[in-house]
């Protein structure tokens, strides 16, 4: 029996092991000040403090490995809306129209006449 240590590593994992090192060495800690912070404005929003739940822990938890209040968010998303102010979300019905075109006019693999498996043959059938 060969000795603890001397079989032979494949690449493989020598890959994964220099992997993990570096995404741990890339981990840091979260940041008390804007733990607080967000933990502070997540009780300031309009909405009962503690509602959202574990939804709250994990913002309070992301804003702190982000090390900002609030976190960076793409420009996209982040329409400034808060729950109840209806004027400002027509702001976001340009986007929702959007979406909404989106998923109704992405084609299927049928209607596309996309097969599985080659050795069928597929008819793109007229959508309706």
């Amino acid at each position: 029996m060969p000795a603890p240590g001397s079989e032979p590593v494949s690449a493989s994992s020598l890959a994964e092991g220099l992997l993990l090192r570096s995404t741990l060495a890339a981990v840091t800690p979260a940041d008390p000040a804007a733990l607080a912070e967000a933990r502070d404005r997540q009780n300031r929003l309009s909405k009962p403090p503690g509602s959202l739940g574990f939804l709250e822990d994990v913002s309070i938890r992301l804003t702190g490995l982000a090390g900002v209040c609030p976190p960076p968010m793409p420009e996209l998303v982040d329409l400034g809306l808060r729950l109840g102010e209806g004027t400002g979300a027509l702001l976001a019905l340009p986007l929702v129209h959007a979406a909404v075109r989106a998923l109704r006019d992405m084609a299927t693999f049928d209607s596309a006449g996309v097969c599985r498996d080659e050795r069928l043959t597929c008819r793109a059938r007229p959508r309706l």
